[in-house]
């Protein structure tokens, strides 16, 4: 067993574990990173990704099935944000009443945070599902300067006041 706290690396070497030890399981077949036509889908439904304004509230992020919302706690920095709402996501998509069965909770927590942040490190699946969802937008890393490069800045001209002059040899 892994937290949701642990590094990269040791997520997804315990995950590597729990699929070696049990290849046969439904999960490893079905797990994909979701499509535009699959966010397009859960938004036609009526999903809605909304931060949780309360100070009481002690989760990170939460699904409401009855009110189709995906939750993520208001004050997260951008990258934490942006795994709970993959992390959440990964719930959605693979249900525990469909797949968790066949392990224990802890282990079922460790697939579905592996899921949301094996999405998460992909530029294009990031930005499909931020934008699907109209979540603020922010590079931080390299994986969000990919996924917006329309956002990235030209440095000389806007952080120094100058244009950069080719100088000739």
């Amino acid at each position: 067993m892994v937290s949701s706290d642990a590094s990269w690396f040791d997520l997804h070497r315990y995950v590597s574990s729990l699929r070696q030890e049990h290849p046969r399981r439904k999960i490893w077949e079905d797990i994909h990173c979701p499509t535009q036509s699959d966010l397009d889908a859960l938004v036609l439904e009526g999903w809605r990704v909304w931060p949780k304004r309360d100070p009481l509230w002690t989760l990170t992020g939460a699904l409401s099935p009855e009110k189709k919302k995906l939750y993520y706690k208001e004050g997260l920095g951008y990258k934490k944000r942006d795994i709970t709402i993959c992390h959440e996501l990964a719930h959605l998509f693979y249900p525990a009443a469909r797949y968790a069965r066949a392990f224990s909770q802890e282990d079922w927590e460790s697939v579905i945070e592996w899921t949301g942040r094996s999405w998460r490190r992909k530029a294009p699946v990031l930005k499909i599902i931020l934008e699907s969802f109209h979540v603020p937008t922010k590079i931080y890393d390299s994986v969000t300067r990919n996924a917006f490069p329309e956002q990235r800045r030209q440095r000389l001209s806007q952080d120094y006041g100058y244009e950069q002059i080719p100088i000739p040899f």
